[in-house]
């Protein structure tokens, strides 16, 4: 049996992870620490590290993606899972081209569309 925390207890969760260490360096390591936080409340809780990554952006929490390469072009934002806008800009000759990706909900910015996700640093 386990029970779905709200997303005011997973925010005081990283709120103390976030007070005992200044940067978690991994999403994995993340997810460890928050869910030892929330098992500290209720040994039922479960919630996965998609859903902690989400609410600690909205709760402004300052997340570094570490990009690499990828054969896909990125459909929807790391960060949050909204749509990916394209941003063109106008070359010399007048003609748009695309400079980037943009998404609509968060902000996050990429240079190229064809990037992943390779790692995640959550800090203050």
């Amino acid at each position: 049996m386990y029970k779905i925390p709200k997303d005011a207890e997973i925010a005081d969760a990283i709120r103390r992870v976030l007070a005992k260490h200044k940067e978690v360096r991994s999403q994995s390591l993340f997810h460890e620490f928050v869910l030892g936080e929330l098992k500290g409340i209720s040994p039922y809780y479960k919630a996965s590290s998609d859903r902690i990554k989400r609410v600690a952006s909205k709760e402004g929490v300052k997340i570094f993606i570490d990009k690499r390469k990828s054969q896909k072009e990125a459909k929807f934002c790391f960060v949050c899972g909204g749509e990916l806008e394209t941003l063109k800009v106008k070359n010399l000759l007048g003609s748009e081209v695309s400079a980037g990706k943009k998404c609509k909900v968060c902000g996050f910015a990429m240079d190229r569309g064809h990037l992943a996700p390779r790692r995640y640093i959550f800090y203050k």
